[in-house]
């Protein structure tokens, strides 16, 4: 599992110091997501999948539990296991100031879909942006291009990793992405559309309670 979920939470480095930072971040995270799954296995559940979201500069700032502040110092991670516990869907989120208390989600509609989808969801992830000329410089800099959503799925086999970039799902009529009707249509994509309006949503509500 730390292998495999450093990979999927990797972003690019911009430079050598703020790599040290994001690097460090991100095997905070790990630690974390790894011991969460390790304690859900113990406890016999097996419909369980890791979810995250980043948007590369995003950085925040949280008061703790103790009145201090922590902030992301570099991108923020948002991450979540998402798993089905005493026939109950659950989420339990953590970020780089830490992990949260574990939050009923108020419908199946999430793992219902993960059920149905699963062998699609671990086959294959979404394709990258596939232009007739390199594209690597959006015309319109807007921050959905420097998103992106990372995933673990599990089964008996091993552990499946995928990561996208919401520029993926994008089309720049200058240069048609030969992928967007593809990805767009990918069950990791429409998961997602489910999973993140719901975490806002959770969110909004102040659901979310530190640890």
């Amino acid at each position: 599992m730390n292998r495999i979920f450093i990979c999927c939470l990797g972003l690019l480095l911009m430079s050598s110091a703020y790599g040290q930072r994001k690097r460090g971040s991100i095997a905070y995270l790990d630690s974390i997501a790894k011991q969460q799954v390790e304690i859900l296995r113990t406890q016999q559940v097996d419909t369980l999948f890791v979810w995250a979201r980043s948007c590369e500069g995003d950085v925040q700032a949280f008061r703790m539990k103790d009145g201090k502040f922590c902030s992301s110092k570099d991108t923020y991670i948002e991450a979540a296991v998402i798993y089905m516990r005493g026939g109950k869907p659950m989420v339990t989120k953590m970020d780089n100031c830490g992990l949260y208390k574990p939050v009923a989600l108020p419908n199946k509609a999430v793992i219902d879909y993960y059920l149905v989808n699963q062998d699609e969801l671990k086959g294959s992830g979404v394709k990258t942006y596939e232009a007739d000329a390199v594209y690597d410089t959006p015309t319109a800099r807007t921050e959905v291009y420097r998103c992106q959503r990372n995933y673990v799925f599990f089964d008996d086999d091993g552990e499946y990793e995928f990561r996208y970039k919401e520029l993926d799902l994008t089309n720049d009529p200058q240069y048609p992405n030969k992928n967007y009707t593809y990805n767009n249509n990918h069950p990791q994509v429409k998961l997602d559309a489910l999973i993140s309006p719901l975490m806002d949503q959770l969110e909004t509500q102040a659901k979310f309670r530190r640890q």
